[in-house]
């Protein structure tokens, strides 16, 4: 819920439905992810400014293949993944066969394919998916305390606009090397229920907002911030590997 810093401690006020803990530490290591790491640490600092959010803005399509799609694997690995060489439309297609997974996925959170299921599931080796990603510089979420509450809002209309013309360009080069039949659908989540957020309290800079090196909070060194808050990925769609690596990196730096 939020914590607080009384001579040497920390406190932090939890809540987990009716129940009311607080405790208290003299080091606090938040890997809660960047939204709610953000709120956590504009209430502690007392901001009430706009923050911007980093992020990548994701649309999803699906296709029918012309031929089947092996795919042995439990996981969701990407098969070939689409990028664009102009520096001003970054943006990755990362191509990903079905399976019952990424379907009943699918179903949870579009309703409207329910009725479609054992089509689906039978026909599930000639479906493949987009991931597609675009970079950072289109990022258009911000935070701002209003109210005692905190919002989070988008000012560009023209996110979608611009990725769904990305998202053409992967089904035409899908359609010129015949791998596909003439259909496509998108799912678009919405600005805001994207994969990757972060950039809000990046390490090296001055501002309340940072952290050092070391990821510890310029204003209080006994707090450490080990997600993706810390990270500025100008170039780089999929950065969970450094968000480990980072966490990793601390974790040996504490334990010393």
């Amino acid at each position: 819920k939020k914590i607080r810093k009384k001579k040497n401690l920390i406190f932090l006020h939890c809540i987990r439905g009716n129940e009311k803990r607080i405790f208290k530490t003299r080091k606090l290591i938040l890997a809660t992810g960047t939204l709610v790491t953000t709120k956590l640490i504009m209430d502690f600092l007392n901001i009430k400014r706009e923050v911007p959010i980093k992020h990548h803005p994701r649309l999803i399509s699906m296709y029918i293949a012309k031929k089947k799609i092996l795919d042995n694997t439990k996981l969701t690995a990407g098969l070939l993944q689409i990028k664009s060489r102009k520096k001003n439309e970054t943006f990755s297609g990362d191509l990903r066969p079905s399976n019952k997974m990424i379907l009943n996925m699918a179903f949870k959170i579009y309703k409207i394919l329910f009725p479609l299921k054992s089509i689906l599931m039978f026909f599930k080796d000639y479906i493949f998916f987009s991931n597609n990603l675009m970079g950072s510089n289109f990022s258009n979420l911000y935070i701002k305390k209003i109210n005692k509450k905190f919002t989070i809002f988008s000012k560009n209309k023209e996110t979608l606009k611009k990725i769904k013309r990305n998202q053409k360009k992967i089904y035409n080069f899908l359609r010129k090397e015949k791998i596909i039949f003439p259909f496509f659908k998108n799912f678009f989540p919405g600005i805001g229920a994207d994969y990757h957020y972060y950039g809000t309290i990046q390490a090296g800079g001055k501002k309340k907002l940072s952290v050092n090196k070391n990821c510890q909070l310029l204003k209080n060194n006994s707090i450490y911030i080990v997600d993706g808050s810390v990270f500025n990925f100008k170039k780089n769609l999929y950065p969970y590997g450094y968000v480990l690596a980072n966490s990793k990196r601390i974790a040996k730096l504490i334990n010393r």
